[in-house]
């Protein structure tokens, strides 16, 4: 696994996103990688479905977004829907998934899953950044990709639901 650089230059829901890697990675003490919204990738002969990016990195390479024991924290985010505007200096609608997954083993050494805790710091920066409708969502944070391993304590994962209404482009 490997950070993925700040992405220049983007509009709509991937220009919001690219301020909130930046507030994220930040603000949060325990958390390794913040990378950006995800597509699904698929192995066609093993017949299994994972979180995909773009490594942004002058390649066409791209990278597999899935739980590393070695790794201390990592988000990534997927783009649901969005709502255009009437026009074009009209702010979009943009519902977002934020999936965060951690390895409390290496963020600190505790016997009990403090899960709530890690979400409520998310969730005050989601808010800080006008988020609004802000749910836990109980299925599987990857339940787009079916099993996932280490994603039992001392792991953990959970999924963010949330919506935002921004301009196209964010100054």
């Amino acid at each position: 696994m490997k950070a993925i650089p700040q992405i220049i230059g983007t509009f709509y829901a991937d220009n919001f996103i690219e301020h909130l890697r930046n507030d994220l990675i930040t603000k949060l003490s325990w958390m390794e990688y913040v990378f950006p919204a995800v597509q699904v990738g698929e192995d066609i002969d093993n017949k299994k479905r994972f979180p995909q990016i773009y490594c942004n990195d002058g390649t066409m390479e791209t990278m597999a977004i899935l739980p590393d024991t070695k790794v201390k924290s990592f988000i990534f985010f997927e783009i649901e829907n969005i709502r255009y505007g009437k026009d074009p200096l009209a702010e979009n609608e943009y519902n977002i998934n934020l999936i965060c997954w951690y390895n409390l083993k290496i963020i600190q050494k505790l016997s009990f899953n403090y899960d709530s805790i890690l979400q409520a710091e998310i969730i005050d920066i989601l808010q800080l950044n006008d988020c609004y409708n802000i749910n836990n969502s109980y299925e599987s944070a990857f339940s787009k990709y079916g099993k996932v391993e280490n994603n039992l304590f001392p792991y953990g994962s959970f999924k963010l639901n949330f919506s935002v209404k921004k301009a196209k482009i964010i100054c």
